[in-house]
C-alpha cells in the first residue's frame, strides 16, 4: 500500500508542554490535552521490564556512598586554600556572571538572545561534549527539565516529569549510557523554529549520514522525518499516534484482538500496530515486521522486534535525569539563569561520571558511585596549588611537562579516541629503559587508539594511563599497579 507523505505543520499543536503565558486553561484541561501524546510511551514502560543501562559494577563500600558522608568543609583542607566566611560567599554569589550584560541586544531588536547570560557557557559545553566522546550507534532525542517555578517567559509545564514546571531542554543522548552528546534549550528565540522536525535536524547535525539509529517518542515522529533520515543513511524508530499525518486512517483505527499485529510498508518504512493491553503503533526504517520471544514474569510472549528494540534503547534521557536529580542544585535563587547554569554544571559532572564508568568497565574494575566521584573531583580542585601573590589568582599551570602530567589526580586526565593507532609512550619508555634497541622497541611496543586529552600522549587504557599520571618514574615494572 502506498503511503503519502503529509504536511506536519500541525505537529506544533501536539506539543506535550504548555507555555504558561499563552495558555489560560486550568491544570485539569492541560492534563487532558497532553494525555494523548504520551499514552503509547507510558504503556511501553509498563508492559516490558526495564534493562540495566550499566554493566559496570559500582563500589557500594566506598567511603562516600553512605548517608553520613562528611562534607568537604569538615574534611582536611590544605593550608594554602583560603576559607570564605558566609558574607564573603554571598558577595561572590552576587557577582557571579557568565557573559557581559553590556553587550546584550535589547528585546525586540534583531539579534536578541533570551539566553545571552548563558550563551558562552552553553556553546562551550556543547563543544566539550561533542569532542570528548563519540556515541555508539543507537541514539535518542527526548526532553529534560530544569526545575523552575518563578516568573519566566519560556517556563513550561510537563505533566509526565517528576518536577512539572521548569525550563525545557532537548537532549541528544547515547541510548545505553545516557551520555548527552548535544543539547538545546527551549527559549523562544526569534527566528528559531521549535517544530519537532527542525529540532531533530539541528540536534543530529554532523551525525547524519554516519549510520546512526535514532529513537524518538510520539512528539517527534513523523513520516516526513523518517523518510528524510533514511535518505541520509540514518535509521529511525519512533512511536506514533493514531492521527499522524500521512498514514491511512482505516489502518490506524482498525481494532485488533489481544496479541494481534498489523503493518503497512512503503519502500523502507514500516508502520506496525500491536495490541497487548492497549494499541501501540511504531514507525521504523530499520526493522522488519517480525516477532521475537520475550521472557516476562509469568510466561514467554511474542512481541514485535521494533517495539522490543524501542523499549531497550529509549531510557537514556530518563537515566540522565535520574542521575542529575540525585545531586541536584537546591540553593534558592531569584535568578533563573543561575539555576540553569548550575543545572548544566551538574549535567557536566554526570557526563564525566559516565565516561569514568566506561573506562573502569574497560579495565574490568568497579567504579565509584556518583556521590563519591563528585567528592573526589572536589578534593582534586581544592588541592590544586595556587599562584604567588604577584601573579593572577587561580590554579598555577606548571611549566614542566613532568609536573603537569602528575598534577592533582589521574582522574583529572581522561582518554579520548585517536583517528588511528600510535605507540603507547609508557610501553615504549619501559622497553627503552631496559636497554633494548630501537627496532625491538618498535616491534614490541603496544599500539593504542587512545590518548590523554590534556597531555596529548598515546596511552594504553590499563595500566599505562594510571602509571603515566601517578608515577614519577613510570618506566619501572607495572605488574603490581592497581
Amino acid at each position: 500500500m502506498e503511503l503519502e507523505v503529509g504536511d506536519d505543520d500541525d505537529d506544533d499543536d501536539k506539543d506535550e508542554c504548555l507555555y504558561v503565558e499563552e495558555n489560560s486553561s486550568s491544570e485539569e484541561d492541560e492534563e487532558e490535552l497532553n494525555y494523548g501524546n504520551r499514552s503509547a510511551d507510558q504503556y511501553m514502560t509498563e508492559v516490558i521490564d526495564e534493562d540495566d543501562e550499566y554493566d559496570v559494577e559500582i563500589d557500594k563500600d566506598s567511603e562516600h556512598c553512605d548517608s553520613e558522608t562528611p562534607s568537604l568543609v569538615e574534611q582536611n583542607v590544605p593550608e594554602n586554600v583560603p576559607s570564605l566566611e558566609e558574607g564573603d560567599l554571598n558577595h561572590e554569589w552576587s557577582n557571579f556572571h557568565l557573559n557581559d550584560d553590556s553587550a546584550a541586544v535589547p528585546k525586540g531588536q534583531p539579534g536578541y538572545d533570551p539566553l545571552h547570560k548563558l550563551r558562552p557557557f552553553i556553546n562551550h559545553l556543547n563543544h566539550l561534549f561533542q569532542t570528548t566522546y563519540i556515541p555508539e550507534q543507537h541514539i535518542i532525542i527526548d526532553e529534560a527539565l530544569c526545575p523552575w517555578r518563578g516568573k519566566l517567559s519560556f517556563k513550561v509545564y510537563m505533566k509526565d516529569k517528576p518536577v512539572k514546571w521548569g525550563i525545557k531542554l532537548y537532549h541528544l543522548c547515547e541510548s545505553k549510557s545516557g551520555y548527552v552528546w548535544q543539547f538545546e534549550i527551549l527559549c523562544g528565540m526569534p527566528g528559531l523554529s521549535n517544530r519537532p522536525y527542525d529540532v531533530v535536524q539541528r540536534l543530529l547535525g554532523p551525525l547524519k549520514s554516519l549510520g546512526y539509529c535514532l529513537y524518538t517518542d510520539t512528539y517527534y515522529t513523523s513520516l516526513a522525518l523518517a523518510e528524510d533520515l533514511a535518505s541520509s543513511n540514518t535509521g529511525f524508530t519512533g512511536t506514533v499516534l493514531s492521527n499522524i499525518i500521512g498514514l491511512p486512517k482505516e489502518f490506524m483505527n482498525t481494532k485488533l484482538d489481544t496479541g494481534g499485529v498489523d503493518f503497512r510498508r512503503c519502500k523502507n518504512t514500516v508502520v506496525l500496530r500491536w495490541k497487548d493491553k492497549t494499541d501501540v503503533a511504531v514507525l521504523s526504517t530499520i526493522h522488519r515486521p517480525q516477532m521475537v520471544a520475550v521472557n516476562t514474569r509469568t510466561s514467554v510472549k511474542k512481541r514485535p522486534t521494533a517495539i522490543v528494540d524501542y523499549h531497550k534503547n529509549m531510557g537514556g534521557v530518563d537515566l540522565n535525569d535520574h542521575m542529575i536529580s540525585y545531586n541536584a542544585f537546591y540553593r534558592k535563587t531569584t535568578k533563573w539563569w543561575k539555576k540553569l547554569a548550575f543545572h548544566m554544571l551538574t549535567l557536566t559532572m554526570v557526563q564525566a561520571h559516565c565516561l569514568y564508568l566506561k573506562v573502569r568497565k574497560m579495565i574490568g574494575k568497579p567504579g565509584m558511585c556518583l556521590e563519591d566521584f563528585m567528592i573526589s573531583v572536589g578534593e582534586d580542585l581544592v588541592t590544586v596549588p595556587k599562584s604567588d601573590g604577584d601573579q593572577p589568582t587561580g590554579a598555577a599551570v606548571p611549566q614542566d611537562p613532568q609536573q603537569l602530567r602528575i598534577q592533582g589526580s589521574h582522574l583529572s586526565h581522561f582518554l579520548v579516541p585517536l583517528k588511528g593507532r600510535k605507540n603507547c609512550c609508557v610501553c615504549y619508555a619501559r622497553l627503552k629503559a631496559e636497554g633494548t634497541d630501537s627496532k625491538y622497541r618498535r616491534k614490541r611496543t603496544k599500539r593504542t587508539k587512545w590518548e590523554c586529552q590534556q597531555c596529548k600522549k598515546a596511552l594504553c587504557v590499563h595500566p599505562c594511563m594510571k602509571a603515566y599520571h601517578t608515577m614519577q618514574d613510570y618506566t619501572r615494572p607495572l605488574q603490581n599497579l592497581v
